[in-house]
């Protein structure tokens, strides 16, 4: 029996469908690589605020005991975290550069000029530096905004802005900048745990999308909103 071989056309077409899949699947996979990575540095950083709370707590009593309303933000860190997470640098009141970088959206307008401020209005923000390299702010918020797909009945809570990898690009809500609160038992929750992150996603109202994402990213690792 005669054997046949491929024609060179027919290699050349073949090594032209595999380049196209190649050209299409590399991006996905790369993609989805780094969702996983965001994901697990995300989670690390819940991790380590959750048990430097369980850590303070120890010493100085249940949060649940605690009114939040009394207490400033610097308050809140020197009670709970100055002593219980490896931080190389703490600023105050906004101090932006040092401890934190002007956060954006995704399409580049800045939200946040003054550095760390996030446009949450009449608060104060202490940020720090912890020696992984992630940036921290802790906010003290009479009442939790929608925007945090958080349902809470105390009358304050504490907002925790990290950036994963410190200062590094993009600096951007839902991308490498991610909301926890802390509620009144003293539980590290991401934000949009309770409303499914159902803001998360790239819409219109600049204001209120990206906040809620950290639920959605933990769950799914992924950042298919991008």
């Amino acid at each position: 029996m005669k054997k046949h071989g491929f024609t060179l056309s027919e290699v050349l077409i073949t090594l032209a469908i595999l380049g196209i899949v190649a050209v299409l699947a590399i991006p996905i996979l790369m993609q989805a690589q780094q969702d996983k990575e965001v994901a697990a540095k995300l989670s690390l950083a819940q991790s380590l605020l959750a048990n430097a709370t369980e850590m303070a707590e120890l010493n100085t009593g249940k949060i649940a005991n605690v009114d939040f309303s009394n207490r400033t933000a610097k308050d809140i860190y020197n009670d709970y975290y100055k002593n219980t997470l490896k931080i190389t640098k703490f600023c105050s009141e906004d101090s932006s550069g040092d401890c934190w970088t002007p956060t954006k959206d995704f399409f580049g307008k800045t939200l946040a000029a003054g550095g760390n401020t996030f446009g949450i209005t009449g608060t104060v923000h202490n940020g720090f530096i912890l020696q992984d390299g992630m940036n921290v702010t802790i906010t003290k918020v009479d009442e939790l905004d929608d925007k945090f797909g958080i349902e809470l009945n105390d009358e304050a809570a504490v907002v925790f802005m990290v950036d994963i990898n410190g200062s590094k690009a993009p600096n951007s809500m839902g991308q490498d900048v991610f909301a926890f609160i802390l509620d009144k038992n003293g539980k590290i929750i991401p934000a949009g745990t309770d409303n499914n992150s159902s803001n998360c996603n790239r819409g219109c109202d600049l204001d209120d999308d990206y906040w809620d994402c950290s639920a959605k990213v933990l769950k799914e690792e992924k950042r298919d909103y991008i």
